[in-house]
């Protein structure tokens, strides 16, 4: 792509950004809020069309990768219940892939756990049906894998924390056994134990 179209995206990025803000979010009503969550969810379904696309690693481009770890975040935090799966999956995998953002991954890690009994098990995400548990499985397998991965070298605060989120999906998936299982059954032998560990 052009530096126009690099600045165009950070442009765009930005304005968004800007939007999902504390300061302006917080002066939405709760019917605001909805609307502006859904236009999010479509504008960075767009946005991530439009990253995936770009190969080369110029300056631009990496601003852009940067901005949308941030942007991906803040989509989950505001809009996670009327985000598609696939699009929960896309927003983890941006900030997954910035290398320089191991704690971003971490985080938006630790919030999906923490909304999982308000989406799923009080049916508040959109996509909660029993029908859509095998996307769901994918969604928590990439999310575990995230939280399971702390080693020595983790402080210890964020040990804990990473722990508490995975209990939150435990619990969540001790009271769906379908979808438990489905978390569990494609796992190769290693990935089993580890999981195993982490889940059972």
């Amino acid at each position: 792509m052009s530096t126009a179209s690099s600045a165009l995206l950070l442009s765009l990025m930005m304005v968004l950004e800007q939007a999902l803000r504390d300061g302006i979010w917080g002066k939405l009503d709760i019917a605001q809020q909805h609307a502006t969550a859904l236009q999010a969810a479509n504008a960075f379904a767009s946005l991530q069309t439009a990253i995936a696309a770009r190969r080369t690693e110029s300056k631009n481009n990496r601003l852009v990768t940067s901005k949308a770890t941030v942007i991906a975040e803040l989509v989950v935090r505001r809009a996670g219940s009327v985000c598609s799966l696939e699009l929960l999956h896309k927003a983890v995998e941006v900030v997954q892939q910035s290398t320089k953002f191991e704690k971003a991954s971490i985080d938006l890690a630790e919030m999906v756990a923490s909304n999982l009994t308000n989406w799923l098990l009080q049916q508040h995400h959109y996509e909660a049906q029993k029908q859509r548990f095998h996307d769901w499985a994918v969604v928590l397998r990439q999310v575990t894998s995230i939280l399971a991965s702390y080693d020595n070298n983790t402080i210890l605060a964020k040990q804990q924390q990473m722990r508490c989120a995975l209990e939150n999906i435990k619990s969540v998936l001790d009271q769906l056994p379908t979808l438990k299982l489905l978390v569990l059954a494609p796992l190769n032998a290693n990935e089993q134990t580890r999981f195993a560990h982490a889940l059972l």
